[in-house]
């Protein structure tokens, strides 16, 4: 496979990656949404519950405890998701897969230069609003975006930043479960920069059935 066909796949596996992040666990908050308005604004501030990956290789801080939710099949390992929705109608979630290759590769560890365009068409291509979209280091892209939910028509806002390091692909959601809602970006980065990676290489590979 050709680099740019390799880098394509990325493109692929993220946007299957957000997805995931946006859609799966949210209809279920969809019913009772409108009876929360008074306390949907409350940035979540007491101690948070820290989650460790069932591999050991990173740590993240969630305001409870997370579920793990139903695998999805990714490019080449299965795509494991944890996540959870609060009181408050915010949802946070992450969810991560292998993509194969030397984790100590460059290629394995930062983004192509052209791959915020190319997120950024995949997700208007899915009828996606991109409010913006950014790097914020060689290995790690953030996007705002807005989705409309097919099943219900609730308009939700929601922060996708997307992490490649040693040859595992990192999406971690947060948002707004409230129909036409600004999700908390304070709370949603603090929730993103929670995330401590070890030192380790060696993981289960969790390989596609």
């Amino acid at each position: 496979m050709s680099q740019a066909g390799a880098w394509e796949s990325i493109v692929h596996l993220i946007t299957k990656a957000a997805i995931v992040v946006l859609v799966v666990g949210l209809f279920p908050n969809q019913v009772t949404s409108q009876r929360r308005k008074k306390s949907r604004s409350r940035p979540v501030t007491k101690s948070w519950y820290l989650f460790a990956s069932p591999d050991q290789d990173f740590t993240l801080r969630f305001p409870q405890e997370p579920k793990q939710e139903s695998s999805e099949q990714g490019t080449l390992t299965m795509m494991r998701t944890y996540a959870a929705n609060t009181e408050q109608g915010m949802r946070f979630s992450i969810n991560f897969q292998d993509i194969g290759g030397d984790p100590l590769a460059a290629q394995n560890n930062e983004w192509a230069s052209y791959l915020e365009q190319w997120t950024t068409q995949a997700a208007r291509n899915r009828g996606e609003r991109v409010v913006q979209i950014h790097r914020l280091a060689k290995n790690v892209i953030e996007m705002e975006s807005w989705q409309t939910v097919p099943q219900t028509g609730a308009n939700q806002n929601f922060l996708n930043r997307s992490i490649i390091w040693r040859a595992r692909v990192y999406s971690l959601g947060c948002g707004s479960l409230l129909n036409n809602e600004v999700a908390n970006k304070v709370t949603c980065r603090r929730f993103f920069n929670s995330i401590r990676f070890t030192t380790q290489v060696k993981r289960t590979s969790h390989k596609k059935q």
